[in-house]
């Protein structure tokens, strides 16, 4: 394309990336609803809607926005918006960038679509209302500090296709109570669950062969660890501040 072309409809902004598709770039101050067509008419053209751009919704007052099939990627800080409490994303999704959902206060459920394969670093970080989270099913990797301060984050199931889990992806979590680890998995990165103040019990896969610094470092509530026999190293301060755990046996391991 020579040039490109933006258009402003029902509050919405959008701004063609090729002859035949557009992105979501912005939107209006004002309305509450955003639901989002899977065409656009620019100039009289027909336009299929297929990414949302960085930082699209950041400053709207949208509560709630549906996305359409259609739509494949989602960059950096897009739904970066203090006022928003549901959001639907669609089938064929594949890429979610960095800092998705950052400090998205309102928000309590996310279901993201099997299609998806790869999610940003700080996704739904600051997200103190986020309780439920479904994750793909075939996603490899959970990027550094994805649920920092999720602070009402009670339960995830992590699937088992996930072998990397970066650092301080839990951090924060002050109410995650229950974790299921994949099997698979070889190493617990730094941070992973420091500060899960109500973590009570974790089984690590016999898999795992490093538990990173500080990985549970504050977990007040932490009772048990089944720690895998070919566990080769434990970081620095990997238990620090687990009361409960001092004097146990698996903490002597």
């Amino acid at each position: 394309m020579s040039e490109v072309v933006n258009c402003v409809i029902d509050n919405i902004k959008y701004e063609c990336t090729s002859e035949t598709t557009c992105k979501v770039v912005g939107a209006e101050w004002g309305a509450k609803e955003a639901i989002i067509p899977e065409e656009v008419t620019i100039d009289r053209k027909q336009y299929k809607v297929t990414a949302v751009g960085t930082k699209a919704f950041s400053v709207s007052r949208f509560e709630r926005i549906e996305l359409p099939v259609g739509i494949t990627e989602i960059e950096d800080n897009a739904f970066e918006c203090w006022y928003l409490k549901n959001v639907k994303l669609p089938d064929g999704l594949t890429v979610m960038g960095n800092l998705v959902f950052n400090c998205c206060k309102w928000i309590e459920t996310v279901e993201i679509p099997d299609s998806v394969k790869s999610i940003g670093q700080y996704a739904f970080r600051g997200c103190e209302n986020l309780k439920n989270v479904k994750l793909p099913s075939g996603i490899e990797e959970l990027s550094d500090s994805l649920f920092c301060d999720c602070k009402s984050l009670e339960s995830v199931e992590i699937p088992d296709s996930v072998k990397v889990i970066g650092e301080a992806v839990f951090s924060g979590c002050e109410k995650l109570k229950k974790v299921k680890l994949p099997a698979g998995l070889t190493e617990i990165d730094r941070l992973v669950f420091n500060e899960c103040k109500s973590l009570e019990r974790i089984e690590i896969p016999d898999t795992v062969k490093s538990i990173g610094n500080y990985a549970f470092c504050k977990c007040e509530k932490l009772t048990a660890v089944d720690l895998p026999s070919g566990l080769v190293s434990v970081g620095e301060g990997a238990f620090q501040g687990c009361k409960l755990l001092e004097n146990s046996e698996e903490n002597n391991k």
